[in-house]
């Protein structure tokens, strides 16, 4: 018997284990590929008497199905009463000779790389051993019975939910895209576990604190009143793309608050002139309900006919959805970019394309984001525009 402490030393038994014996039987609960131990296990693959994979969850990797699709010693557990989650690795040359890997890693490259992994190793050397090895060919038996193989049906529709589900599973283990720079866990970013109670004392500390909460209902009045951005007047258009100051204003607000974009020459020619596809791209966007990542693309591919030639970048594709919509964005500028980036643990590579995974989806994972409305009158304006309020926090004189 022997303790196995790492997921190196599981690997490095693993592998001996698929070169040495004649055969073999697992269960285990999720599989994946891509590291050295399914290499291996690939070459031997023909030799194993009966393996079964589980699915649950939709954890197992469709390219592994896909690679061990046809195998007959290879089935996968679909049943969807419970979970299947043995991790059980037998190699045997006869009942006299085996050797058994029991523990805690799946059969994946987290398992065998990345993660804290712990088993034990017995062999027919222990004590008891005659029993230990026919209760586990029973049980992988019994788990055989309940297994089926996988068609080729089975594995598209299984790729289509599988590929549905990896967005949520990443956000569930901290994980939403390739920025993450703190490679902390989501309950230990501040800003992401605030409440509500919390988050109102923090942003009300800027000096410019009410006179956002009038600007955001000033924005949302003149969606509210006209629908389309085009047939907002010119006076409004600037004042919502950021384009009028204070002092200049006739509602004396300051609406280069949210990011100013006076120096955005292009951007600002196209609100000069009312582009067409600025105000058709914001129609994409939903004033009031969820905001979907499928809404924002269409937002986006349509504000990028305003610029054939480039001239857009993150701050003027934002300016204007921190506006219609400042409960789901947050203009993003060189003003609040780089706390944003410190508060939320991410890389500065924030571009218009990652912009939704990067900042919208952290944000409505945010504990504040997610309360009630309150029902104070002040604070009601405020959780209407909660995401672009961010601003007032983040911004740096």
């Amino acid at each position: 018997m022997k303790f196995l402490g790492s997921s190196k030393l599981i690997n490095e038994e693993m592998s001996r284990l698929i070169k040495k014996y004649k055969t073999g039987s697992w269960a285990v609960a999720w599989a994946s590929i891509n590291f050295d131990c399914y290499k291996i296990f690939s070459a031997h693959k023909m030799k194993f008497e009966k393996i079964i994979i589980g699915t649950h969850f939709y954890q197992t990797h469709p390219n592994f199905i896909k690679d061990v699709i046809g195998e007959p010693n290879i089935r996968f557990d679909m049943n969807p009463g419970g979970v299947f989650h043995p991790k059980l690795y037998l190699f045997e040359n006869d009942p006299k000779e085996w050797e058994c890997i029991i523990g805690s890693p799946n059969f994946t490259q987290y398992a065998f790389e990345y993660n804290s992994e712990t088993a034990m190793l017995i062999s027919n050397k222990d004590i008891e051993s005659d029993n230990a090895y026919k209760e586990i060919k029973k049980v992988i038996g019994d788990y055989w019975k309940k297994s089926k193989k996988i068609s080729k049906d089975d594995l598209t529709k299984y790729q289509k939910m599988w590929e549905r589900k990896q967005k949520p599973l990443k956000k569930l283990s901290g994980r939403y895209d390739d920025l993450d720079k703190s490679h902390k866990s989501p309950l230990d970013i501040e800003i992401i576990t605030m409440t509500w109670e919390e988050y109102i004392s923090k942003i009300s500390k800027d000096k410019y604190y009410q006179e956002r909460i009038k600007l955001i209902s000033s924005a949302r009045d003149l969606f509210r009143k006209h629908g389309h951005f085009k047939d907002i007047g010119d006076d409004g258009r600037d004042k919502l793309a950021g384009l009028v100051g204070t002092g200049i204003s006739d509602d004396g607000l300051d609406w280069w608050l949210f990011g100013t974009m006076t120096r955005a020459w292009q951007f600002n020619h196209a609100i000069k002139d009312n582009n067409i596809h600025i105000s058709q791209a914001l129609d994409f966007i939903p004033f009031t309900g969820e905001i979907t990542k499928t809404d924002y693309d269409l937002y986006y591919e349509e504000f990028k006919k305003v610029f054939p030639n480039g001239g857009y970048n993150t701050p003027t594709v934002t300016r204007l959805l921190a506006m219609k919509r400042p409960d789901y964005f947050l203009c993003l500028n060189k003003k609040n970019w780089d706390k944003f980036s410190d508060e939320f643990g991410i890389a500065r590579d924030i571009r218009p394309d990652n912009y939704w995974d990067a900042i919208v989806e952290r944000i409505i994972d945010c504990e504040w984001w997610n309360s009630d409305k309150p029902t104070k009158k002040e604070e009601e304006i405020v959780w209407a525009g909660r995401a672009a309020f961010l601003d007032g926090h983040l911004y740096e004189e």
